[in-house]
Protein backbone atom coordinates (compact mmCIF):
# COMPACT_ATOMS: atom_id res chain seq x y z
CA UNK A 1 0.00 0.00 0.00
CA UNK A 2 1.08 3.29 -1.44
CA UNK A 3 1.50 6.29 1.10
CA UNK A 4 -0.20 9.46 -0.03
CA UNK A 5 2.59 12.01 -0.76
CA UNK A 6 2.38 15.32 0.84
CA UNK A 7 1.34 17.95 -1.70
CA UNK A 8 3.57 21.08 -1.10
CA UNK A 9 1.75 24.57 -2.45
CA UNK A 10 4.08 26.63 -4.46
CA UNK A 11 3.00 29.57 -2.65
CA UNK A 12 2.39 29.04 1.20
CA UNK A 13 2.05 33.31 1.51
CA UNK A 14 -1.01 33.02 0.34
CA UNK A 15 -2.31 31.64 3.12
CA UNK A 16 -0.82 33.42 5.77
CA UNK A 17 -1.70 36.61 3.98
CA UNK A 18 -5.60 35.87 3.98
CA UNK A 19 -4.89 35.09 7.61
CA UNK A 20 -3.52 38.02 8.23
CA UNK A 21 -5.88 40.44 6.13
CA UNK A 22 -8.79 38.88 8.51
CA UNK A 23 -7.43 39.55 11.65
CA UNK A 24 -6.65 42.70 10.71
CA UNK A 25 -10.48 43.23 9.58
CA UNK A 26 -11.27 41.78 13.12
CA UNK A 27 -8.86 44.27 14.97
CA UNK A 28 -10.27 47.49 13.28
CA UNK A 29 -13.59 46.62 13.51
CA UNK A 30 -13.93 45.29 17.09
CA UNK A 31 -13.56 48.14 19.99
CA UNK A 32 -14.02 46.47 22.67
CA UNK A 33 -13.47 42.35 22.51
CA UNK A 34 -14.79 41.67 26.37
CA UNK A 35 -17.84 42.92 25.16
CA UNK A 36 -18.10 42.19 21.17
CA UNK A 37 -17.42 38.53 21.30
CA UNK A 38 -20.53 37.47 23.37
CA UNK A 39 -22.84 40.48 23.02
CA UNK A 40 -25.51 40.76 20.44
CA UNK A 41 -27.02 44.06 21.64
CA UNK A 42 -26.33 47.63 22.41
CA UNK A 43 -28.32 49.65 24.24
CA UNK A 44 -28.32 54.23 24.24
CA UNK A 45 -29.13 54.67 27.87
CA UNK A 46 -27.96 56.41 31.23
CA UNK A 47 -26.05 53.30 32.38
CA UNK A 48 -24.90 51.97 28.95
CA UNK A 49 -20.41 51.68 29.37
CA UNK A 50 -19.70 54.29 26.33
CA UNK A 51 -20.60 57.55 26.81
CA UNK A 52 -21.03 58.07 23.33
CA UNK A 53 -24.53 55.86 23.62
CA UNK A 54 -25.99 57.81 26.80
CA UNK A 55 -29.18 58.47 26.75
CA UNK A 56 -29.85 62.22 24.82
CA UNK A 57 -32.38 64.77 25.63
CA UNK A 58 -32.92 67.39 22.92
CA UNK A 59 -34.06 71.47 22.67
CA UNK A 60 -36.58 70.27 19.90
CA UNK A 61 -40.36 68.64 20.51
CA UNK A 62 -40.85 64.62 20.20
CA UNK A 63 -42.90 64.79 17.07
CA UNK A 64 -39.68 67.35 15.24
CA UNK A 65 -37.13 64.99 17.21
CA UNK A 66 -39.02 61.94 15.80
CA UNK A 67 -39.01 62.63 11.82
CA UNK A 68 -35.52 63.57 11.87
CA UNK A 69 -34.50 60.64 13.80
CA UNK A 70 -36.65 59.14 10.21
CA UNK A 71 -34.89 61.21 7.80
CA UNK A 72 -31.24 60.25 9.34
CA UNK A 73 -32.49 56.53 8.88
CA UNK A 74 -33.22 57.62 5.01
CA UNK A 75 -29.62 58.79 4.50
CA UNK A 76 -28.36 55.70 5.92
CA UNK A 77 -27.67 52.88 3.36
CA UNK A 78 -29.20 48.91 4.43
CA UNK A 79 -31.78 50.53 6.73
CA UNK A 80 -35.10 50.26 5.83
CA UNK A 81 -38.00 52.15 8.13
CA UNK A 82 -40.38 49.62 9.27
CA UNK A 83 -42.76 51.91 11.40
CA UNK A 84 -43.74 54.05 14.21
CA UNK A 85 -46.24 52.98 17.22
CA UNK A 86 -47.00 56.21 20.13
CA UNK A 87 -48.34 54.83 23.24
CA UNK A 88 -48.34 56.99 26.36
CA UNK A 89 -46.15 60.38 25.09
CA UNK A 90 -43.56 57.79 23.71
CA UNK A 91 -42.91 57.21 20.23
CA UNK A 92 -41.08 54.07 19.04
CA UNK A 93 -39.37 54.13 15.90
CA UNK A 94 -38.31 50.70 14.44
CA UNK A 95 -36.09 50.27 11.58
CA UNK A 96 -33.92 47.16 10.32
CA UNK A 97 -30.46 46.92 9.09
CA UNK A 98 -28.98 44.31 6.93
CA UNK A 99 -25.40 43.61 6.74
CA UNK A 100 -24.18 44.24 2.89
CA UNK A 101 -21.97 40.72 2.62
CA UNK A 102 -24.14 38.03 4.75
CA UNK A 103 -27.36 40.16 4.46
CA UNK A 104 -27.74 39.85 8.66
CA UNK A 105 -30.48 41.86 9.84
CA UNK A 106 -30.59 43.92 13.07
CA UNK A 107 -33.81 45.81 14.64
CA UNK A 108 -32.78 49.18 15.48
CA UNK A 109 -35.81 50.49 17.92
CA UNK A 110 -35.37 54.07 19.13
CA UNK A 111 -37.37 55.45 21.31
CA UNK A 112 -38.49 59.35 21.84
CA UNK A 113 -40.29 61.22 24.67
CA UNK A 114 -41.12 64.19 26.10
CA UNK A 115 -39.88 64.97 29.58
CA UNK A 116 -40.05 68.44 30.93
CA UNK A 117 -40.26 70.77 27.61
CA UNK A 118 -36.99 68.59 26.22
CA UNK A 119 -36.84 65.36 23.84
CA UNK A 120 -35.76 61.92 25.31
CA UNK A 121 -33.77 59.64 22.85
CA UNK A 122 -33.22 56.25 24.26
CA UNK A 123 -32.94 52.86 22.03
CA UNK A 124 -31.23 49.62 21.13
CA UNK A 125 -30.33 47.65 18.56
CA UNK A 126 -30.09 43.84 18.48
CA UNK A 127 -28.68 41.19 16.17
CA UNK A 128 -31.31 38.66 15.53
CA UNK A 129 -28.43 35.94 15.85
CA UNK A 130 -27.45 34.76 19.48
CA UNK A 131 -23.45 35.34 19.69
CA UNK A 132 -21.46 38.21 19.75
CA UNK A 133 -22.02 41.03 17.28
CA UNK A 134 -19.09 41.90 16.74
CA UNK A 135 -19.46 45.43 17.67
CA UNK A 136 -22.11 46.48 14.70
CA UNK A 137 -24.70 47.03 17.05
CA UNK A 138 -23.08 49.91 18.87
CA UNK A 139 -21.77 51.23 15.54
CA UNK A 140 -25.19 50.71 14.24
CA UNK A 141 -26.42 53.36 17.24
CA UNK A 142 -23.72 55.83 17.14
CA UNK A 143 -24.31 56.14 13.28
CA UNK A 144 -28.13 57.03 13.82
CA UNK A 145 -26.85 59.55 16.38
CA UNK A 146 -24.45 60.93 14.14
CA UNK A 147 -26.67 61.25 11.26
CA UNK A 148 -29.66 63.06 13.24
CA UNK A 149 -27.17 65.50 14.57
CA UNK A 150 -26.77 66.49 11.10
CA UNK A 151 -30.39 66.39 10.60
CA UNK A 152 -30.74 68.72 13.42
CA UNK A 153 -27.66 70.63 12.12
CA UNK A 154 -26.21 70.73 15.59
CA UNK A 155 -22.86 72.18 16.29
CA UNK A 156 -20.66 70.92 18.36
CA UNK A 157 -21.13 72.69 21.59
CA UNK A 158 -24.78 72.29 21.01
CA UNK A 159 -24.79 68.55 20.67
CA UNK A 160 -25.47 66.33 23.70
CA UNK A 161 -22.99 66.49 26.27
CA UNK A 162 -22.51 62.20 26.35
CA UNK A 163 -20.98 63.14 22.60
CA UNK A 164 -18.56 65.68 23.55
CA UNK A 165 -17.43 63.07 26.18
CA UNK A 166 -16.87 59.88 24.04
CA UNK A 167 -13.61 61.30 22.08
CA UNK A 168 -11.41 58.67 24.59
CA UNK A 169 -13.82 55.88 24.40
CA UNK A 170 -11.61 53.06 22.74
Amino acid sequence: MRRARRVRHKRPWVRWTILGVVLLALYVAIDDPARDFTTNFALISDTTRDPRLRTREYAVPARELADAIEQAAQRITNWEYIGTAGVDGKTTIVFERTSRVWKLKDDVILRVEQVDGRSRLTGESRSRLDYGDLGQNPRNLRRILTELDSVLDLPAQARPASDQTGAGYP
